[in-house]
């Protein structure tokens, strides 16, 4: 086991220190977010290749993380290719430097390792006692399959609405952006809890809930939510804080 997963983080590190190489070259680098989730989707393979016994099962929860990770990666490489980079990274070079290379190479790297640390809830969702589908495993199926399409639904409604051209500097609160700021971030984590559920049966349980909470702190507190935010209230101004003011920053719920 610690074979496997020495080689895991291994392999997660030096595929984004590649990445790295190429993102400098090509002065984007936004596509880190793009290895970082297809770093998930490589582990979620070896652990399902490199197991005792390869089960219906955990080829089944295997394909989960890696249809996540190639929906994730479409979706940021369609936003690569028709938009500017991310300006957070513009940010950081002006901050870093001349030490700007460097730096990133360094986070590119603390990608890689944070794609190891989430992978490990997947890890524990591939070894439970018993390899046969049960109860449990169906409704832990059933959590990410409504979760998958709500996170979709959420991301479709806000390109839908930023498509026209009368919504330009406006708040979008279309569908499930009425009940909560950040409904895809939402679901995103809620998936998360599929693997808890996956893992429950398992020796190693306690592992799938470094992915909840791991996700979670990223998405409210780093990441996610913080940066979006002050994005949002720069370019919207007052009619964004009154959004902020009416409905829920993650858990989507009822307007106040």
């Amino acid at each position: 086991m610690l074979i496997i997963l020495s080689l895991a983080l291994l392999s997660c590190c030096l595929g984004m220190a590649v990445l790295w190489y190429f993102a400098w070259q090509k002065n984007r680098i936004d596509v880190i977010d793009i290895g970082w989730a297809l770093g998930i989707a490589f582990c979620a393979l070896l652990y399902t290749l490199t197991a005792y016994e390869i089960s219906y099962r955990n080829i089944l929860i295997s394909l989960l993380a890696l249809f996540w990770a190639l929906r994730l990666s479409w979706l940021l490489v369609s936003r690569i290719k028709h938009n500017p980079e991310d300006p957070r990274y513009a940010q950081y070079r002006t901050l870093w430097g001349n030490k700007a290379k460097e730096k990133f190479l360094y986070l590119f790297v603390f990608q890689g390792f944070l794609s190891f640390i989430l992978s490990l809830a997947i890890f524990a969702a591939l070894s439970p006692k018993s390899n046969g589908f049960n109860l449990v495993d169906y409704l832990g199926l059933a959590i990410f399959i409504i979760a998958f399409f709500l996170e979709s639904l959420s991301d479709k409604q806000l390109t839908a609405w930023k498509k026209d051209p009368q919504n330009k500097g406006k708040v979008c609160r279309a569908g499930l952006w009425n009940y909560s700021r950040h409904p895809n971030y939402f679901f995103e984590w809620l998936k998360w809890w599929s693997y808890v559920i996956f893992a429950s049966q398992g020796n190693l349980w306690w592992l799938s809930f470094i992915g909840v909470g791991v996700m979670y702190y990223l998405l409210v507190y780093v990441t996610g939510i913080p940066p979006s935010e002050k994005r949002s209230l720069e370019s919207r101004g007052e009619e964004y804080r009154q959004y902020q003011k009416e409905v829920n920053a993650f858990v989507p719920w009822f307007k106040s």
